[in-house]
């Protein structure tokens, strides 16, 4: 939608800055490449030393007015340009922060769409936008979902609305009252539920600005002191001692803690999984409002919030008191079967000391066989002994039969030739030479 610069609403933006020239031009730089016509754009520095100042010199041509002195922290230094502020709608971007492009287009076209509603104008409008780290990266989106407003997920859970992509009817401003300069960290929280109370608020269908997130910020680094400071503005508000909320930034400040190189070594794992659980278990309530991120609301709800998310509790306590008896069946069951189990072991370390008895007799009877064995190699060498011993004699008797032949042989030969010889001797010689008995009849000469 556009419009004629004359049929605008007049924004005015206010920036609070103090040594954060790193980031300063960047946010500066996001409010005039709007190109919004009709804005009024004041800084109010807190006495810089970094080289902010020449930033802002640089700009001081697009600027209504700027100052840089000393001042009484952020809420005094935003109160300053809230009061010099003309515009019909009013906003202040922190240095550190920047907006994105067709902000306050949308914004403008959001207001004059309810402008009609007199009374029941939106006292302030806001929108999606983005976290970033320090050096613009993107983390993610802030809202895990189109932004919805109501004013029971305001006060009884936490604050779901970024800041930077907050403007605020000026004569909503006027009725509620400046940001109060007593508050360090909640300042803006504490000024939404003003004007939520009195009057209803408006989503921006537009990604607005960028937050960044770093270590150094107020709402990172506020520790136990920006719990108490919250708990003190809901409380006020609500008249209770605790929320849901008030709960959410405690918790989530002791994960933090635990987190902390420097302090997680104070902290057991057991504490850490409790806080987990507490923090799980402390915003069921808040699931009035949202089906996903419960601080996130998804819907409005009519009626009394606090009976509703007390029934919700209700609820949640029997769902958890029939999970701990189905828990303690579970146990039961299980001490059953550890005991089946307990009895299993002892069966079978029974088992296994009967294979190391069995195991040990096979050893033995390894072993005699071994020695048996030894024993009928030790035999077989001295069959192989005596076998060649035998083969030797053997071969001895044959060489001595052979002999023996030889000689038979010899001796045969010796008796043919005596007998020849004995054939051609007279008897009387043969008896002389007693080659015959001497009682063998004569036989005739031959």
């Amino acid at each position: 939608m556009t419009h004629p610069p004359g049929g605008l609403p007049k924004i005015s933006i206010i920036t609070p800055s103090y040594n954060q020239a790193e980031y300063l031009e960047q946010s500066i730089q996001s409010v005039l490449e709007q190109g919004y016509p009709n804005l009024e754009y004041m800084i109010f520095d807190g006495g810089s030393t970094d080289g902010s100042i020449e930033i802002i010199r640089r700009y001081e041509k697009h600027l209504a007015f700027w100052e840089s002195a000393p001042d009484n922290g952020q809420s005094h230094a935003i109160n300053k340009g809230l009061r010099r502020a003309s515009g019909d709608l009013v906003a202040w971007m922190n240095s550190d922060d920047y907006y994105l492009p067709g902000a306050f287009a949308a914004v403008a076209d959001k207001y004059l769409e309810t402008a009609a509603g007199g009374e029941n104008a939106p006292g302030f409008y806001f929108g999606a936008g983005l976290r970033v780290d320090r050096d613009g990266q993107r983390i993610g989106d802030f809202w895990p979902h189109t932004p919805v407003f109501d004013y029971g997920a305001l006060i009884y859970g936490y604050d779901y609305i970024l800041q930077p992509t907050v403007f605020i009817r000026r004569s909503a401003l006027d009725a509620v009252g400046l940001l109060d300069e007593g508050l360090e960290y909640c300042m803006d929280y504490d000024l939404w539920i003003r004007l939520a109370g009195r009057f209803p608020a408006a989503v921006i269908d537009h990604a607005v600005a960028a937050s960044r997130e770093y270590r150094e910020t107020k709402s990172l680094s506020g520790g136990i002191g920006r719990c108490a400071e919250i708990a003190r503005v809901i409380s006020g508000h609500t008249g209770l001692p605790a929320t849901p909320g008030i709960l959410y930034y405690v918790i989530i400040t002791l994960q933090g803690l635990t987190q902390d190189e420097r302090s997680r070594r104070l902290f057991s794992r057991d504490f850490q999984k409790a806080l987990a659980f507490l923090h799980t278990e402390n915003l069921i309530p808040l699931s009035l409002y949202s089906d996903r991120e419960y601080g996130f609301p998804e819907r409005t709800v009519e009626g009394a919030p606090l009976e509703q998310m007390a029934a919700i509790a209700e609820r949640r306590r029997g769902y958890l008191t029939g999970l701990e008896e189905d828990l303690e069946r579970l146990h039961g069951i299980i001490r059953d079967r550890d005991e089946e189990i307990a009895g299993l072991i002892s069966r079978l370390k029974e088992s296994e000391a009967d294979r190391d008895a069995r195991l040990a007799e096979m050893e033995k009877i390894g072993a005699t066989l071994a020695e048996s064995e030894a024993d009928r190699d030790a035999r077989m060498g001295q069959i192989e002994e005596l076998g060649a011993l035998l083969a030797e004699s053997e071969a001895d008797r044959a060489a001595r039969f052979e002999v023996i032949q030889d000689q038979a042989r010899q001796i045969e030969a010796l008796a043919q030739r005596y007998d020849r010889l004995a054939a051609q001797m007279p008897v009387r010689v043969l008896k002389k030479l007693r080659m015959i008995r001497a009682e063998a009849p004569d036989t005739p000469e031959m």
